[in-house]
């Protein structure tokens, strides 16, 4: 428009505001609610699609924008639309397969460039639109990463030496080894350089009484084997129960052997005081560190025989019950009676007379054989008569038997 035409359209436009007393507020309004209504016929109110209508697409190529206006129904369809190739490797946010659901849309296209990715001593040539190095990475098809590997991306200033042009990423693998605590073994991964580096990269605190193997200062090493006993301490208290003590009381008057429970005692109670040790969280040893009495216990009295002076009857009255209690009654006590009866009348202190080293009810030779049923061999008729007994049976069955041995032979043995 030439400078005049403008002149001229300013002063129709101040006639008007004269002519009708329109203040500048109220035209100026006016002319905003007929142009959001011209939008609304237009179909174009923003977050308002309808079915034929345009939408209005910003496509964002490495940050480059371009705004066009499209009736497409897909991401892929608006890029076409617009002449905008998209490559095997380069991304497109939302995917080409979105729907474009809003009238204000907006696309990002992000382009692949070179990549030389190092993973120790093999190399990958990949293309890779991802912005972060781990991403590259991860989504070139050609490695697989662990969460502790680390990855880092420089773009190459010497591509003669390098032999490529674009991003290096170069991946630092962690280390693998096997950590044992307690029943448990993890496989686990480490950039640190000794079990105690490992030990502080995993955020794991070992205290002093804490059991490493290797030691700390062991360098770490593929498939190395490392274990954790966790030592610690706490302390308890308990409440338990104290056994009596038994009281032991010897009556001359009762023969060896008898024994009776005169008084069964009482439990005590007390409160013990423990410091435990835990390895791993189990028990493995305490230590009683206090204890109070909160009620004695009463001893356990018992009354035991000590009568050491037996005549011959009363060793002949104990053989018979200990021979009964065997079923050997009848003829077969009778032959037990003559046999002993015949070997040392009973006695249970005698000695052979012809000095051959006999001794005792059965004349054991050497006595010191009943040694193997009771240290008391010497003086208790119990004591003889448990091995004579056991004597016979192991070696004639019975009485009887021994005792026809013993008549067989003279002088008589058995």
């Amino acid at each position: 428009m030439e400078p005049q035409e403008k002149f001229i359209l300013r002063r129709h436009y101040t006639k008007v505001i004269d002519k009708y007393h329109i203040s500048k507020f109220e035209l100026k309004l006016a002319v905003s609610t007929v142009g959001v209504l011209l939008l609304i016929v237009a179909g174009l109110m923003p977050g308002q699609i309808n079915a034929g209508t345009n939408s209005v697409v910003s496509i964002y190529v490495d940050n480059e924008k371009q705004v066009v206006r499209t009736d497409a129904e897909t991401v892929g369809e608006a890029l076409e639309r617009a002449e905008i190739k998209v490559d095997e490797h380069d991304l497109v946010e939302p995917s080409p397969t979105a729907e474009i659901t809003n009238q204000v849309f907006n696309i990002n296209v992000y382009r692949a460039v070179p990549v030389l990715l190092v993973d120790g001593e093999n190399q990958h040539r990949i293309e890779s639109a991802y912005g972060s190095p781990r991403l590259m990475a991860e989504n070139s098809g050609v490695v697989d990463l662990y969460e502790e590997d680390r990855v880092e991306a420089e773009l190459i200033q010497d591509f003669l030496s390098e032999g490529h042009v674009g991003y290096k990423v170069t991946i630092d693998r962690a280390v693998p080894f096997s950590l044992q605590i307690g029943d448990k073994t993890t496989t686990m991964r480490t950039h640190g350089a000794t079990v105690g580096e490992m030990f502080a990269e995993a955020g794991i605190e070992i205290s002093e009484h804490d059991i490493v193997q290797p030691k700390l200062e062991t360098a770490i090493t593929a498939g190395m084997e490392v274990a954790l006993t966790q030592v610690g301490f706490e302390t308890v208290t308990e409440e338990i129960e104290v056994a009596p003590e038994t009281k032991t009381v010897r009556d001359n008057n009762r023969p060896l052997g008898y024994e009776k429970i005169e008084e069964e005692g009482r439990l005590g109670v007390a409160l013990a005081t423990y410091r435990i040790e835990l390895r791993n969280g189990k028990e493995v040893g305490r230590e009683e560190i206090r204890r109070v009495v909160e009620r004695d216990a009463e001893p356990r009295v018992v009354v035991v025989g000590n009568k050491l002076n037996y005549s011959a009857s009363e060793n002949r009255e104990i053989g018979r019950l200990m021979a009964a209690e065997r079923g050997w009654t009848g003829s077969q006590w009778t032959c037990l009676d003559t046999l002993w009866g015949g070997e040392s009348e009973w006695r249970h202190t005698v000695s052979n007379y012809q000095g051959s080293g006999a001794y005792g009810i059965a004349q054991a030779l050497p006595g010191s054989k009943m040694a193997s049923h009771g240290s008391d061999w010497a003086t208790n008729p119990r004591t003889q008569i448990a091995w004579g007994l056991d004597y016979i049976t192991n070696r004639y069955t019975n009485p009887c038997g021994a005792y026809n041995f013993w008549l067989s032979k003279s002088p008589h043995w058995y």
